[in-house]
């Protein structure tokens, strides 16, 4: 009869411990997902559009409430930030990261006496602080993020405010 207590009363107490743990945010969110990221950005008074970003997503808990996460791009790219947890809402410690944008300019040469302008393709590197906040529905992390910093080439200055990331756990 010990043993039949003793048996029911350590699988109350694991339940309990799991359903615990089950309650915890950050072992809800913890693990692999999938994501893109668009948006638009203006430098120096122009809006461009970002192409659009995607890879996977890896989110490991760091301490009671700190996230860490790694984004590795499809293209090759990878960076890291922290987040601090709270319930659904994921917010973002500001981090820094390298973003590339291509535009086009008016590219004007002289050939035999005629102008000819035609667009010329051109790619940009900035170097942004990225801040925001994601919030979880089921699954899915929605990042409301925040872009702004200067370029590695130019004193041109990036800022965003209307940059979206969706993650979906894989």
């Amino acid at each position: 009869m010990k043993r039949i207590l003793f048996f029911l009363l350590s699988c109350l107490l694991l339940a309990g411990l799991a359903g615990l743990a089950g309650c915890d945010p950050a072992v809800k969110m913890a693990g692999e997902y999938s994501y893109k990221l668009s948006g638009k950005v203006t430098i120096d008074s122009t809006d461009y559009t970002l192409s659009n970003e995607q890879g996977t997503m890896d989110m490991l808990r760091k301490s009671d409430g700190d996230m860490l996460l790694t984004f590795s791009q499809l293209r090759g790219g990878v960076y890291t930030a922290e987040a601090e947890i709270n319930d659904t809402l994921l917010t973002l410690y500001p981090f820094e990261r390298t973003v590339s944008i291509v535009f086009t300019v008016p590219d004007t040469t002289f050939v035999l006496g005629d102008t000819i302008v035609r667009d010329k393709e051109v790619t940009e590197t900035f170097d942004v602080e990225v801040t925001g906040v994601g919030t979880l529905y089921k699954e899915t992390i929605v990042f409301d993020l925040y872009f702004n910093g200067e370029s590695q080439e130019s004193d041109a200055r990036l800022t965003g405010d209307n940059i979206l990331m969706v993650a979906k756990k894989n």
